[in-house]
């Protein structure tokens, strides 16, 4: 009987040890899991930081077909220095949010064909767009919802009004392709495009 009773006691002294471990796992892991997504989120504007980017381009191989069209946006801020020199970096940081805001999400469903997108911040003023898309025309319209966002925009901080806009770089991407090189591609045509008034450049 006694032995019984300390069998007992034993695997309830088990049982408790492995409970109590797999609950320590699991907190470990979800700790581990909010680290991940804070390393891959820019904290001033909410975007996905460079870590992040890498982490989904990994992921785009699996979520895309063959015959999906894939490009690279550069975008970076107008005369931003002139900004923040005169209404402040506490505006300027506001500017930034504001465009991630609108560019966050800007994935739609067109006639049934499917946009995916990623929106990352790579420093400073500057952001990468990835996109891709089942339809050439849907991938066009995206583009031009991209820059119709980004052009003669405001700001309202506080009583301030804050007029500002953003170039863009586009060049296609595919996933054979150096990553590097497209954002290279993107970000030529991103600087040629601001002294014919800051709009939108593709590279064909």
């Amino acid at each position: 009987m006694n032995t019984t009773i300390v069998l007992m006691v034993v695997v309830a002294a088990m049982t408790v040890a492995i409970v109590l471990l797999l609950l320590q796992n699991r907190r470990h892991n979800r700790r581990l899991a909010r680290q991940e997504k804070l390393l891959c989120t820019d904290e001033l504007t909410g975007a996905g930081s460079r870590r992040g980017l890498q982490k989904y381009l990994r992921r785009l191989q699996g979520m895309v077909g063959e015959h999906w069209r894939l490009y690279i946006l550069l975008i970076d801020a107008d005369s931003f220095k002139s900004i923040n020199d005169r209404y402040g970096h506490a505006a300027g940081d506001a500017v930034l949010r504001k465009a991630a805001h609108r560019l966050m999400g800007i994935a739609r469903t067109y006639g049934g064909h499917t946009l995916h997108d990623y929106l990352a911040r790579l420093g400073g003023d500057e952001f990468v767009l990835v996109l891709a898309c089942s339809d050439e025309a849907v991938a066009q319209a995206c583009l031009a919802e991209v820059r119709s966002l980004l052009q003669d925009q405001v700001c309202r901080v506080g009583d301030k009004i804050i007029p500002f806009s953003f170039s863009v770089g586009v060049a296609p991407y595919t996933l054979d392709l150096p990553f590097a090189y497209a954002l290279d591609q993107a970000d030529k045509q991103m600087f040629a495009s601001k002294p014919q008034g800051q709009g939108l450049r593709c590279v064909k």
